[in-house]
């Protein structure tokens, strides 16, 4: 059964984009996903629960999308976990990001999965 609570995904990497998809769908969430982070607000229209962002991203810096996140009184609510396999959760703070979480590539699904599920429920 399908959940209403919603997760966006953005990464640039397709193959990421589609195991998340069928992997939070099989969890029962729905799920949107992007491959530009700029067309970011074009997907806020539908408040997404949760938002995981990849940091490296080729049209934009994931930091900068969650800073606009968490500076904007709209959206800011909305928790966002950033994702990479190149930067650590210290870069975040220097951005001054303001994830609520960070996940390192590569992941583990049961790890991932638990650390929405705290957000999604929060």
């Amino acid at each position: 059964m399908e959940s209403d609570k919603r997760i966006l995904i953005v990464d640039d990497d397709k193959s990421i984009l589609d195991s998340l998809s069928l992997l939070f769908g099989l969890v029962g969430y729905r799920v949107d996903v992007l491959e530009r982070g700029l067309d970011l607000p074009v997907k806020l229209a539908a408040a997404p629960d949760v938002i995981l962002i990849d940091i490296a991203l080729q049209d934009t810096d994931g930091r900068f999308l969650c800073k606009f996140l968490k500076d904007s009184p709209q959206f800011r609510h909305i928790p966002v976990i950033m994702m990479s396999a190149a930067y650590d959760r210290g870069s975040l703070d220097r951005y001054g990001c303001n994830a609520e979480d960070f996940i390192a590539k590569p992941y583990t699904v049961e790890h991932l999965v638990k650390t929405v599920q705290r957000y999604v429920s929060a």
